[in-house]
């Protein structure tokens, strides 16, 4: 029989903290559109902290679980469930997503639990020990087939999260992440933002994510080394993380420090991406890079590397924008050098971000709470 429901949800949504990352930024988008909807939205953190914690607060409550240990984590849901009674829970990141939805044995009360990916998880834990291997495929076999729904933020993610699990690729939905559409900056604002790239610079190219392995940042910074032999440019990456050090010595050792900036984790990029001539995403690995749409929302043309998975999707094979083999130096230089002297229809850029608005995920969401 089909639920009809039209009284507002009680949603919590879970998360290992708020750090900056692409996870926890569409989270909050997805909370504030549920909103909007007159659904009720609290944020459950295992660890209570995180550069986008106090925007969460301004808007929503925030809840933290006190660190508990993995083993601990279903106990430590459950009692919050038995406290604070929500209709669903949505939870993001393995292994926060399967050891959530262990809990339902001791909550004693019906919920729906979500399960969200966010990533490829054979590919982000292919170095890890035997053991844990033996222990992902596991969790997932048993702890996906326990929930109300999987979610996979990507057609490639989906794909991994059956052959994982062992489960009929149809068991799982894809939802994209939500990307709001932001208003374009004030003059100064744009105008701050231009002046981390230098005075007199001709191309200004942009790069957003956390400074780790998988973002590949190491492989952007010898392209700039390539192209700067034949035009004028700067880099700036916006992001903080682990391998800033490593990133730093690098740019040194190329000689490229003038050209590569790196100002550390920004909230809001928006302003960067107007100053911009051009985003260039150089990963290993995605899920659904969400900063190639914010980019194209703005207006700013995008290169990518055709990782697994995300930006063939996003940009369906080259029409929204360049793909290049990973890891490929050369090829990026040239797809690069090739978007900053011949600009894309900004129009068409913007109408392919339409596609991702947060009320759609949000709807889409919704449909598996019903």
């Amino acid at each position: 029989m089909k639920n009809n429901r039209k009284s507002p949800f009680k949603i919590a949504i879970f998360l290992p903290n708020l750090k900056g990352g692409g996870a926890e930024r569409v989270n909050l988008e997805l909370a504030r559109a549920l909103s909007k909807l007159g659904h009720t939205v609290e944020f459950v953190l295992v660890n209570y902290e995180g550069e986008l914690l106090a925007e969460a607060e301004a808007e929503f409550s925030v809840v933290g679980l006190g660190n508990p240990k993995n083993w601990i984590i279903p106990f430590t849901v459950a009692n919050y469930i038995r406290k604070k009674k929500p209709d669903a829970v949505l939870v993001s990141m393995w292994a926060l997503t399967v050891l959530t939805v262990f809990s339902q044995f001791f909550c004693l009360r019906s919920c729906k639990f979500i399960l969200i990916e966010h990533s490829i998880l054979s590919n982000q834990f292919k170095q890890k020990k035997f053991l844990y291997q033996i222990f992902l495929r596991l969790s997932v076999i048993f702890g996906y087939r326990l929930a109300h729904a999987c979610v996979g933020v990507s057609a490639g993610v989906v794909k991994d999260m059956s052959d994982l699990s062992r489960m009929p690729v149809n068991r799982f939905h894809i939802i994209y992440n939500p990307v709001p559409l932001r208003k374009e900056p004030d003059f100064e604002a744009i105008e701050h933002a231009k002046s981390f790239w230098g005075e007199g610079i001709q191309y200004k190219i942009i790069a957003v994510g956390s400074l780790k392995e998988a973002k590949n940042f190491s492989l952007l910074l010898q392209v700039i080394a390539i192209l700067r032999e034949n035009i004028e440019l700067s880099l700036v990456i916006l992001g903080e993380g682990d391998l800033r050090s490593t990133l730093e010595a690098e740019a040194q050792r190329l000689q490229i420090d003038k050209q590569v900036i790196m100002p550390g984790f920004v909230k809001d990029p928006t302003a960067y991406y107007y100053a911009a001539d051009l985003f260039v995403l150089s990963s290993i690995r995605e899920g659904l890079p969400t900063v190639l749409l914010e980019a194209m929302a703005c207006g700013l043309p995008v290169v990518s590397t055709d990782c697994e998975s995300g930006p063939a999707e996003i940009l369906q094979n080259g029409e929204f924008g360049t793909l290049v083999p990973v890891n490929d130096a050369i090829k990026l230089a040239e797809a690069i050098e090739y978007a900053l002297k011949n600009k894309p229809d900004i129009g068409k850029l913007r109408a392919r971000a339409l596609d991702f608005v947060p009320e759609i995920a949000a709807a889409r969401y919704l449909e598996l709470l019903k």
